[in-house]
């Protein structure tokens, strides 16, 4: 049984963050969109950082089957339990 915690004990200005949160597996075109797309995922990578999502990404390249990666991505989150997605730059 616990009791109540000591004045002297310091606790933490907010508990952190400890997500179940499935991670994310995207499919990324960088050449779709209007932004770069360095941006487009500095912005998705803080926005699961914050959200306690892991991401992994599958960068879509000439020379690579867009349909093979897609399958790399689906079969990676399916191991992990987590979110296959497509997105592009905006």
């Amino acid at each position: 049984m616990t009791g109540p915690v000591p004045d002297s004990v310091a606790l933490p200005a907010s508990p952190p963050v400890l997500s179940t949160a499935p991670g994310l597996f995207i499919l990324f075109n960088p050449g779709s969109g209007r932004h770069t797309a360095a941006q487009t995922r500095a912005e998705v990578e803080a926005a699961c950082k914050t959200a306690g999502r892991t991401c992994e990404w599958f960068e879509i390249r000439r020379g690579r089957r867009i349909e093979d990666l897609a399958a790399d991505a689906v079969r990676a989150a399916s191991r992990a339990g987590g979110i296959a997605v497509a997105a592009g730059a905006r």
